[in-house]
This record gives C-alpha cells, sequence and structure tokens, in this order.
C-alpha cells in the first residue's frame, strides 16, 4: 500500500480516496469476475474480447492517471528494468509470428493487465483500507456465485445439458464459466478472507473464509482442492524459513513438472506415475505437451510469437494434424511450455527470474526487514498456490480467467514488502 512504501498522501489529495476505492473494486472485480458472468453453456456463444480490452484499456487509464496525479508512479511496475526485457524479448519474438499485429495486441492488452496489477497496489491509502476493500470485493463475488446457485442454477450449476463436457453436471460453477475458473478463484478468495481475519476483522474474514471453502468443495475442483493445502503448508515455511523454503519450492516445481512433462517424453517415468495409482495422462494432457515440446525443439530461441502457435493455420494443416488431437487444443496446459512456444527459452529464463527467482529474494528480504508478516504470507500464499497451478494450465501471460493478474499482484506486492518499512502509522495501530 501506497504509506507502507510512500508517503502517505498530502491533505489536497484526501478528497480522492473515494475514487480510489471505487478504482480499486473494479480493477479488482474485473480482474476476478470478468465481463460474462452467468454463462449459457447449453449452446456456444463466443465473448466480445473487444468489450474486453476496452474496459481493461479504461480501467488501466483510469487508475494511472489517479497514480500520476499522487505523485507515485516510481511505485508501478517494478522491478521495471525486468518486466521490460521480458516483454520487450515478447514484442521481438512477436515479430516472427504468422500474425504480427494480433500478436502484438494481444501482447499489449496482456502488459495492460501487468500494469494494472501494479497499480491496484498503490491505491489503497494504508492496510485497514486493503482489508476492506478485499473484503468488498470477496463479499460481492461470493454473492453472485450464491445467489446464482440458488436463483441461476441453469447458469451456475454445471448441467447435463451443457453442450461441452455434460459429464460435469452437478459441479458448482456460480459466476464463472466453469468449474475449473471457479475453484481456483474460491482458494484465492480464501487467502483473501485469512488475511481479513488477521489484520482487521476476525468474525468477518472467518465467515468469508467458509464460505468460499464450502463453495470450492461444492466445484469438485479436485486440483485447486489438493493445491490448496499444499499452498498454505508450503507458504508458512516459505515465510518463517525463506531459503531453506525457496530451496525447497524450487525442487518441487521441479520435481513436479518432471513427473507430469516426463509423463509425455518418458516411457519410464510414465510407468512410474501410472503405478502410483495417478492417471499417467492427466487427463490427456500428456499429448498436448509431447506435441508442445516437439513444436519447441523445432524453434527453441525464438518461439512461434505471443500466443501466436495453438489455433493456428500452420498447426491445424500440418502432418500432426492427422495424428494427434492435440492440434485443437487451446494452450499447452503448462505455463512454463507455454512461454517457450511463445518466445523460446530465453523467455523462458526471464520469464522464471521475474516470477520465482525475484520473488524468493523478496520474501527473505522481507523477513529481515521486519516487513508485516501477514501481508508477505497473503502474497506468498498466492505466489505458490499459481506457480504450482502452472504446471497444468497456461496462465502466464493469460489475460483470460484471474490467476495471471493475482500472481502478478503477489509478485508486485512481494517486491514492495522487500523494499518498505512499516509506516509509523501503521505500526502504532498494529500496537
Amino acid at each position: 500500500m501506497n504509506n507502507a512504501v510512500a508517503e502517505p498522501l498530502s491533505a489536497e489529495s484526501q478528497p480522492t480516496l473515494s475514487l480510489a476505492s471505487i478504482l480499486f473494486v473494479a480493477i479488482l472485480l474485473f480482474a476476478l469476475v470478468s465481463l460474462h458472468v452467468y454463462a449459457d453453456l447449453t449452446e456456444e456463444t463466443g465473448s466480445s474480447l473487444a468489450l474486453d480490452q476496452l474496459t481493461a484499456l479504461t480501467l488501466t487509464a483510469s487508475g494511472l492517471l489517479y497514480v500520476v496525479r499522487a505523485g507515485l508512479t516510481s511505485l508501478i511496475m517494478q522491478p521495471r528494468a525486468v518486466v521490460i526485457l521480458v516483454f520487450a524479448w515478447l514484442a521481438f519474438t512477436s515479430l516472427g509470428a504468422e500474425d504480427v499485429m494480433t500478436a502484438l495486441r494481444r501482447l499489449f492488452v496482456t502488459w495492460l493487465f501487468c500494469l494494472s496489477a501494479s497499480l491496484l497496489l498503490v491505491l489503497p491509502r494504508d492496510r485497514k483500507h486493503f482489508c476492506v476493500m478485499l473484503a468488498f470485493c470477496t463479499t460481492i463475488v461470493l454473492a453472485l456465485c450464491y445467489f446464482g446457485v440458488v436463483a441461476m442454477p441453469m447458469r451456475s450449476i454445471h448441467q447435463a445439458s451443457d453442450v461441452v463436457e455434460p459429464a460435469l453436471a452437478g459441479d458448482w460453477r456460480g459466476v464463472f464459466e466453469h468449474k475449473n475458473i471457479a475453484a481456483p478463484a474460491m482458494v484465492i478468495l480464501v487467502f483473501f478472507s485469512l488475511y481479513i481475519a488477521a489484520r482487521w476483522s476476525a468474525w468477518i474474514g472467518w465467515t468469508l473464509a467458509a464460505l468460499a471453502m464450502i463453495f470450492l468443495f461444492k466445484t469438485n475442483g479436485k486440483s485447486a482442492i489438493g493445491l490448496f493445502p499444499l499452498a498454505m503448508g508450503m507458504a508458512m515455511v516459505l515465510v518463517r524459513w525463506p531459503r531453506v523454503g525457496a530451496l525447497l519450492f524450487v525442487c518441487f516445481l521441479l520435481g513436479f513438472n518432471g513427473l507430469t512433462l516426463g509423463s509425455a517424453l518418458v516411457p519410464a517415468i510414465r510407468n512410474f506415475v501410472a503405478s502410483l495409482g495417478v492417471d499417467a495422462t492427466f487427463t490427456s494432457r500428456t499429448d498436448v505437451w509431447s506435441l508442445a515440446a516437439g513444436a519447441i525443439m523445432e524453434r527453441p530461441l525464438l518461439g512461434y510469437g505471443f500466443d501466436s502457435f495453438w489455433g493456428t493455420g500452420p498447426l491445424l494443416n500440418s502432418e500432426m494434424a492427422s495424428q494427434t488431437w492435440a492440434v485443437a487444443a487451446a494452450h499447452a496446459h503448462n505455463s512454463y511450455l507455454e512461454v517457450m512456444l511463445d518466445g523460446g527459452v530465453p523467455a523462458l529464463v526471464l520469464t522464471l527470474a521475474w516470477l520465482i527467482l525475484l520473488p524468493s529474494r523478496d520474501i527473505a528480504r522481507a523477513a529481515q526487514r521486519n516487513a508485516d508478516p501477514s501481508l508477505t504470507l497473503l502474497y506468498t500464499r498466492i505466489w505458490v498456490f499459481a506457480l504450482i497451478s502452472a504446471c497444468m494450465e497456461s496462465n502466464f501471460f493469460k489475460t483470460s480467467g484471474m490467476m495471471w493478474f493475482v500472481l502478478l499482484i503477489s509478485v508486485f506486492g512481494l517486491h514492495f514488502q522487500a523494499e518498505a518499512d512499516l509506516a509509523a502509522d501503521e505500526t502504532a495501530h498494529d500496537e
């Protein structure tokens, strides 16, 4: 928050604090819920990407104008040099995409989301303000989800009449388009609620956490349910023992990716996974991973340009189209593979430095500077959950869904925690 990393707003700027609240709520709700609520899955309908992009541009521009007026521009998009390197490389590799302008436009929208996530953390005036707005947004999302289940079950619970995946009938999805979007969203809301309980209101926080947990289990989102306690435990280790925790977490990510991706590429690993009683195809993801890995080997340095591999003519008309269904996949179902498809191995190295290496260092620095451990724990929980989820889904640099946005919040938030001393007024409040 701004007065944890900079001077509090001046008296002249106090009247605009209500605008900061409106911007915070609008940006966060747009990221969590989007404009497409209660989707009708009984028929195939397309969503308006133009409207999404216009909304993202409007909210980001409004937030940026507010931050410029408040004199807080030095706080956004930090560490700026790394962010610039990542996006510059992806822009460069996109010059070789099949449709250069489409690739660059998609990259620009992704950059808008990145800027928007950075702006979000500068808008609250203090920790209590942050908690109140988090509680408000969490309440709105949960209210919409439960309202849908009660009043609009056909559009909030998967039905046997759904065009795609009718086998999911009975699983709750609330305001979201799919249970696999609703489930991780509920996990994030639990993390928000636990922080609210720790730093502002115990009864509000625990009530919201209980409602989010109930909805999480009703989604039957097995991946999110399984990763939730893992993220809770790993985050606690990282905050208490940052260096040991970081080493353990990196080893876990390497091992998890080794088992999953290895099942697609190495028969011995596939047999080992199957011997554990686990689906060695990971719900047919191995076909997609095998195709993606082969494509990366063909263009390891530059990749195919940002978001320019799946669904393109060269892929759909290739010889592979007659050999595997995976050519019709929407994404790689693994964020680390997806980044290499977008920009080759250099893009992966830069992304890992930005999203994993630097936040690991920031967690340790936050502990050394005695930054608010509850806030560090919130960001760390989100960070751990998002990075593990990325082993099974393509979340990095994706503006659909909310995982990319909340991952950015955690990355920028951890950097603030590492750089800032506690403000005097908040220290007094803690006492």
